[in-house]
């Protein structure tokens, strides 16, 4: 059997690598906004600049904008805000 010293070399660079990665997902994924409370004026403005907001399509794009700037990590498989998905079903309240 041969020693590979070396082996410790690649393992801290890997460890290393991945705790700065950790580090960027970490600041990738934080919100933008975090009163949900806004939800509701956002989806006034939001009804306001498109001419069906209850179309399933506009549904689909105001969630997608709601997720991006409350929950970013979500949109990428990640797990979504504590209460938004609440605030998601009545956004106008």
């Amino acid at each position: 059997m041969e020693l590979d010293f070396g082996k410790i070399a690649r393992i801290k660079d890997i460890q290393e690598r991945l705790e700065e990665l950790s580090e960027e997902g970490k600041d990738l994924s934080s919100p933008l906004l975090t009163d949900i409370r806004l939800v509701g004026e956002i989806y006034d403005v939001f009804s306001g600049m498109v001419e069906n907001p209850a179309s399933a399509e506009q549904r689909k794009k105001f969630i997608f904008i709601i997720l991006y700037l409350f929950s970013p990590g979500t949109l990428a498989g990640g797990k979504m805000a504590s209460g938004l998905r609440g605030r998601l079903q009545t956004p106008s309240v």
